[in-house]
């Protein structure tokens, strides 16, 4: 028998917020996420967010 994952409030915000944080960077040309985590910090009551960025090899030029 399959497990049923039930989804909270909370994890449901959270998708949302990884959705719009995601979309945020790609529309607006800046570095792509490796690695994006959200999540509750306790402590603050707020949403903790811990990313890596792609990191971009750079180009060199060829002289002709």
């Amino acid at each position: 028998m399959a497990d049923v994952k039930v989804f909270t409030d909370l994890d449901i915000e959270l998708a949302q917020k990884t959705k719009d944080i995601v979309n945020s960077q790609r529309y607006n040309n800046r570095p792509a996420f490796k690695t994006l985590n959200l999540g509750w910090d306790l402590e603050t009551g707020s949403v903790a967010v811990n990313y890596t960025l792609v990191e971009e090899v750079p180009v060199t030029e060829q002289p002709a």
